[in-house]
């Protein structure tokens, strides 16, 4: 439906899942408006990795008054429950966040907060579609199962900047 999650109701899923992973290990991952619900999700669902491949901070115009390209859609959300990512983010999760360098998604990746279980890096000359980039120069599989293992293992040949936490090696 294209609402940043505004329509789903997830106590609902939240309820509906809980007897499939009770005692398990939960991971969430999404690309761009998943990557945003990814994020939210874990304010309700436990999770213990949760990967944001270029999410929005925030679609709701209040927030973001320069945010324009997804107008079409954000124009039919009545009301904002989830305005800001950061608001449904937790210190029990581990969060890698990957966002563009450029344009909106570059102000975006400046929203998010630091913290020491938000691992959040920007990638130089790479817009929205950071997924498909690591895709195509074939390490994407590299880079989310890394996530999985909690490890930060970028591929040396891109350029990106740590955002998140503040000091890291990597």
């Amino acid at each position: 439906m294209r609402s940043w999650g505004n329509s789903l109701d997830f106590n609902f899923i939240k309820d509906a899942i809980a007897p499939l992973v009770e005692g398990r290990k939960i991971y969430s991952i999404g690309n761009s408006m998943g990557a945003f619900n990814a994020i939210i999700s874990t304010h309700y669902i436990p999770t213990d990795v949760c990967i944001a491949f270029v999410p929005q901070y925030s679609v709701d115009p209040s927030v973001v008054p320069w945010e324009k390209r997804w107008a079409e859609y954000t124009s039919e959300i009545k009301r904002f429950r989830f305005d800001r990512a950061d608001e449904y983010m937790n210190s029990a999760t581990n969060y890698f966040i990957f966002t563009g360098g450029e344009g909106a998604d570059k102000r975006h990746a400046k929203l998010f907060p630091v913290m020491d279980n938000i691992f959040h890096c920007s990638f130089s000359g790479i817009s929205h579609n950071v997924a498909q980039e690591l895709k195509k120069i074939g390490v994407l599989d590299r880079v989310v199962q890394s996530c999985f293992d909690r490890k930060y293992d970028l591929p040396e040949n891109l350029k990106y900047e740590v955002l998140s936490p503040e000091q890291i090696e990597i």
